[in-house]
């Protein structure tokens, strides 16, 4: 079971003008998202994260990470955004309207992205664990 926060309709809107933006800055370079992130992101999904691995390997592991969104601060976003040089306006306003109780709720259109860019390290390196072991990550 999954608890969804899903915004008004409204606040949805406004969600989706925040998402744009933020691929905007991705697309400018501005703001960083690993290259093993799949999920949520144009020209990415599901079927490119399969075609990332080895056909030929053995083993497969997928895992889900229990209340993954909600374990995800928004403080630490912030800081990240701020030091990728979003105007700290822009920024005060992303998390206002984005995150819920410190967090980035599942349901909200943005809450994705978001985590993608907190998650832009933490990638890195297990990917270069990974690499290093002869697997492939990717998320």
């Amino acid at each position: 079971m999954r608890e969804l926060t899903i915004p008004n309709d409204d606040l949805k809107q406004v969600q989706r003008d925040v998402l744009t933006y933020l691929y905007s800055q991705m697309w400018a370079g501005n703001i960083k998202v690993s290259a093993c992130a799949h999920g949520f992101l144009p020209g990415k999904d599901c079927k490119s994260a399969v075609l990332a691995h080895d056909r030929q390997a053995r083993c497969v592991v997928c895992s889900d990470m229990k209340d993954f969104f909600t374990n995800c601060r928004s403080d630490l976003v912030r800081a990240i955004l701020l030091d990728r040089g979003v105007a700290p306006c822009y920024v005060d306003g992303i998390i206002r309207v984005c995150a819920y109780e410190g967090h980035f709720p599942q349901g909200s259109p943005t809450s994705p992205m978001l985590t993608n860019i907190l998650m832009f390290d933490a990638d890195n390196m297990i990917a270069a664990y990974a690499k290093k072991h002869g697997f492939v990550y990717t998320r």
